[in-house]
């Protein structure tokens, strides 16, 4: 069961005029509560990436786009892609003769 975890000015909104009414340890006692949760705040889990299946906008058939791949491309700044390889290996394919006969 996940304990829900204050804030400081969440506290004193819960708590109010409730600081006022405590004893100096007993305060000293909240703020270290409050300041071991803030502590212990994590960044939310990094997204666990998973194979991804992907329609091909050229010739519409499902390919799989691998955890590896999906890395490659993070770590590139590449967008996520909507061509098979088949497919960009054909366009390449075509462009780089069209180059030759210039």
């Amino acid at each position: 069961m996940d304990e829900k975890k204050y804030t400081m000015a969440e506290l004193l909104a819960e708590f109010g005029d409730g600081f006022d009414k405590m004893e100096d340890d007993e305060e000293e006692v909240v703020i270290e509560q409050v300041e071991e949760v803030e502590e212990k705040k994590v960044e939310p889990e990094e997204k666990v990436l998973k194979d991804i299946t992907i329609k091909c906008k050229k010739c519409e058939q499902d390919f799989v786009w691998t955890v590896r791949d999906q890395e490659f491309y993070k770590e590139k700044g590449f967008y996520k892609p909507t061509i098979c390889k088949d497919c960009r290996k054909k366009i390449k394919t075509v462009n780089n003769f069209h180059k030759i006969d210039d």
